[in-house]
């Protein structure tokens, strides 16, 4: 018993012994963070917060067998009540060369347990915006974004305009769109700021990682796309497509045409061309036909073009008489009309009439003579004509006269010659 209770003396009297000791421990200064990165990409002074406790001074601080000077390597300072031990640059910069090089500092303070301080080389990538430029229009006020790129940036530390400073709810918005950041500089802002064409705001946009980005707004006022004309016809007599000219003014694309709770395809239900210069919206007669079925059927189509105003085109259904034509055909000798035939035709507007002719032998085609302005061709055999009115008119013919066989005759002559002087030489031997 007296052995066992001398060992819980000693022990009673060496714990006690120790309490003071851990409490010591207790009031060794802290940092926080006790780990920090130097950027090489943007490199600054690295900081940490110390917690005095019951220390109040570093009495050293040592990398490796380097002792780094107070005033030259490191400062200690205060902001608002907090003790700052910062880390020069130019230490860091020639200490720390790639990424993922250290340094291990400990700083010893005039009371008990040293801190250690571990700083580490990274690059970072500041955040980015796109587009860095755009207009805010005078003519339709709006809000203004831009995307952002966090890369490793995560938040917007501020937006500053000159002296003033946005405020985030207010003036400017961030929020995502299928996973993108969308900034939105909002109108009322932008309205107060921007009065005249050609004003503009530099918004600069500090994130809580680097370089801060730029945003560049310029007031501008635009015009809208127009066409014309803006009402139309579709005979449901004579079907067709509908077309209207577009302006584009400073539109240049149409995103879309909607009539009612449809929207055409481009393609299939509808064009848009060019005919010299002049931009051609074509609606498609197969669309305009399952769509307006009886006389005042009627759509209007909603054309929003790709700057601001949309146009709207007004089709409605009507039907018209198709005025009738005579087409009288008639042929001199020597031949003759077989397609459509001779006599009296009649024929709808703009129809286009096949003319062909049969030639008997020893004649020949000459023209087509009359009324003959729209005839494809007038000295075709085989053509057309476009019945745009009433028209006679008459296919040509003359004989062909038969060919003179010169040979034949010359070789006549000079026998007739031959034989001729051969009787004379004869007679006048005979005569000698």
């Amino acid at each position: 018993m007296s052995i066992l209770f001398t060992v819980m003396l000693v022990l009673s009297f060496n714990l006690l012994m120790a309490i003071p000791a851990i409490a010591a421990l207790n009031g060794s200064a802290s940092i926080s963070p006790a780990e920090a990165n130097y950027d090489l990409s943007h490199p600054a002074d690295v900081e940490t917060t110390i917690t005095w406790n019951d220390a109040n001074s570093i009495i050293s601080i040592v990398d490796d067998d380097d002792t780094l000077v107070e005033g030259t390597h490191y400062t200690v300072g205060y902001f608002n009540g907090t003790a700052i031990l910062t880390i020069g640059d130019d230490y860091l910069a020639a200490k720390l060369l790639a990424v993922g090089d250290s340094v291990e500092l400990t700083i010893n303070f005039n009371v008990y347990a040293p801190a250690t301080f571990t700083i580490t080389a990274i690059v970072t990538t500041s955040a980015t915006i796109d587009p860095e430029v755009a207009d805010y229009d005078l003519s339709r006020p709006d809000d203004v974004e831009t995307t952002i790129t966090w890369n490793d940036a995560n938040s917007i530390i501020s937006i500053v305009d000159d002296d003033d400073t946005l405020v985030e709810g207010t003036h400017y918005t961030v929020g995502y769109f299928n996973g993108t950041a969308i900034l939105t500089i909002g109108d009322d802002y932008l309205a107060a700021k921007l009065l005249a064409v050609g004003d503009s705001v530099e918004l600069t946009i500090n994130f809580n990682v680097y370089a801060p980005a730029t945003f560049t707004i310029t007031a501008i006022v635009t015009t809208s796309a127009t066409i014309d004309p803006e009402v139309a016809d579709y005979d449901l007599s004579r079907p067709d497509d509908v077309e209207t000219t577009i302006t584009w003014n400073d539109a240049n694309s149409i995103i879309s045409i909607v009539d009612d709770d449809d929207t055409l395809v481009e393609g299939t239900h509808y064009t848009v061309g060019y005919f010299n210069g002049t931009a051609i919206l074509a609606i498609g007669d197969d669309y305009l036909a399952a769509t307006l079925l009886a006389v005042g059927d009627n759509i209007e189509l909603t054309i929003n073009f790709d700057i601001h105003d949309p146009a709207t085109f007004t089709i409605t259904a009507i039907f018209e008489e198709i005025p009738e034509y005579d087409l009288t055909i008639a042929s001199t000798a020597g031949g003759s009309v077989t397609e459509p035939g001779e006599g009296t035709f009649t024929y709808d507007e703009g129809a286009v009439v096949d003319l062909r002719v049969a030639v008997e032998e020893s004649s020949r085609f000459v023209n087509w003579t009359g009324d003959v302005s729209t005839v494809a061709d007038v000295y075709a055999a085989v053509t057309n004509i476009t019945m745009n009115d009433s028209y006679s008119i008459t296919a040509n013919f003359e004989e062909i006269l038969p060919l003179v066989n010169w040979a034949l005759i010359v070789g006549i002559i000079a026998a007739v010659v031959i034989v001729g002087l051969v009787i004379f030489f004869v007679r006048r031997k005979r005569a000698a």
